[in-house]
């Protein structure tokens, strides 16, 4: 009876949970930083833009600076951002037309419910319109993407490094191709997913081409490895919830076998103590 609560609590693979899961809104600060190339095939053919002044020194005829505007917005005041507001206005000469657009920001990024995790994290968006536009709109979400669990606790800072190496006089170092499938190797990443867009054309004489893209912070389903300490208590209540049915059930059988007398039984009288008196 003692070894049956575990055989069945363990068949029935509750026993032990080798990953929990919680839900958490992540510390969301936009660095400031964006990479953005534009293309064409109307008299160029591409445009390139950052925030890194050695990316802007080897764009060299490609650079064009564009207007940029920012901000975060905590909706509900608890202290977190819950998105960011990116709006860029690129100035276009008439003859120049914009049909594939490509953007990566980066974000300081931060879970501390159990294990602190802080990184450095990337959106990235990669966009080609059905013709020439004037505007790109862009709703997504900043989605957290995990590989295996995180620890329980301790501080993790393992990938709070630079997803773009900003001080770099290598082309390398910023070639889309090159960083994100080294930022995809990560075991702890975010990704802008969920993106609604509009692409809207007619881009009238003398416009900008315009990008404005809203990255939400919303709250996400982050994974972790339980301590010891929890998967022994969540054994320990596996094992009690199956044993208390499996005592009430042995009870209720000895009281009905022995009650109904369907196993013959005989009763006998107390033994009777005889003490035998010592001689002095």
């Amino acid at each position: 009876l003692v070894t049956l609560p575990y055989i069945i609590a363990y068949a029935s693979e509750g026993m032990w949970i080798f990953e929990r899961c919680y839900r958490q809104q992540a510390d969301v600060k936009f660095k400031h930083e964006a990479y953005v190339l534009l293309q064409g095939s109307s008299g160029f053919s591409q445009l390139a833009w950052s925030t890194s002044q050695e990316f802007n020194r080897m764009a060299q005829k490609r650079l064009r600076v564009p207007t940029v505007k920012s901000y975060e917005v905590d909706s509900n005041n608890d202290g977190r951002n819950d998105y960011l507001q990116f709006e860029l206005e690129m100035p276009l000469r008439d003859t120049e037309a914009i049909d594939h657009v490509a953007i990566a920001t980066t974000f300081d990024y931060r879970l501390n419910y159990m294990a602190d995790v802080v990184m450095e994290s990337m959106a990235y968006v990669d966009y080609t319109g059905s013709g020439s536009g004037s505007e790109l709109f862009l709703d997504g979400q900043l989605s957290f993407v995990q590989r295996d669990p995180l620890p329980w606790s301790g501080y993790r800072a393992q990938y709070n490094v630079p997803v773009f190496n900003s001080s770099s006089v290598q082309a390398a170092a910023y070639d889309f191709a090159n960083v994100i499938p080294a930022y995809l190797d990560r075991n702890e990443t975010t990704v802008y997913s969920n993106v609604h867009s509009v692409w809207k054309s007619d881009r009238g004489a003398g416009q900008p081409f315009t990008i404005k893209m809203r990255v939400r912070y919303n709250a996400e389903r982050i994974c972790y490895r339980p301590a010891f300490w929890q998967e022994l208590k969540n054994g320990w209540i596996q094992y009690v919830a199956v044993l208390l049915p499996l005592l009430w059930i042995a009870r209720y059988v000895q009281w009905f076998v022995f009650g109904n007398q369907i196993v013959e039984s005989i009763a006998e009288p107390n033994a009777i103590l005889r003490v035998k008196p010592h001689a002095h």
